[in-house]
């Protein structure tokens, strides 16, 4: 997964992620620039889930950000090595991948 959160009632998409970043990583960002969004329908003890993932594009000085929360560990990973690793939803890593490539907003639906 990658790091984020819910969206406050009245918070907009990009402060929302300026919030999540700072509570999760400690770490201040300029500039995000939305890239696409993914719809993902999942099970967690036995209840269905649907949540809708705006993904943004962000570039950071820090290398050495480290999780500020207990539940969640995150790690950098050079851009060379997405093909190969595990990222869900699937949908977010494939549409992620193709991002790269052609830098077109996308949207997709992971079920």
């Amino acid at each position: 997964f990658l790091p984020g959160g819910h969206v406050k009632s009245g918070e907009k998409a990009k402060q929302a992620l300026r919030r999540e970043l700072k509570e999760e990583l400690r770490l201040k960002i300029k500039n995000p620039e939305f890239i696409g969004a993914v719809e993902n329908f999942y099970k967690k003890m036995k209840k269905q889930h649907h949540e809708i993932n705006l993904v943004f594009y962000l570039r950071s000085a820090a290398r050495d950000a480290v999780s500020k929360e207990g539940h969640i560990q995150f790690n950098w990973l050079d851009i060379t090595l997405l093909p190969k690793t595990k990222i869900l939803p699937i949908a977010l890593k494939k549409n992620l991948l193709h991002w790269l490539k052609n830098k077109q907003t996308f949207w997709a639906s992971q079920n």
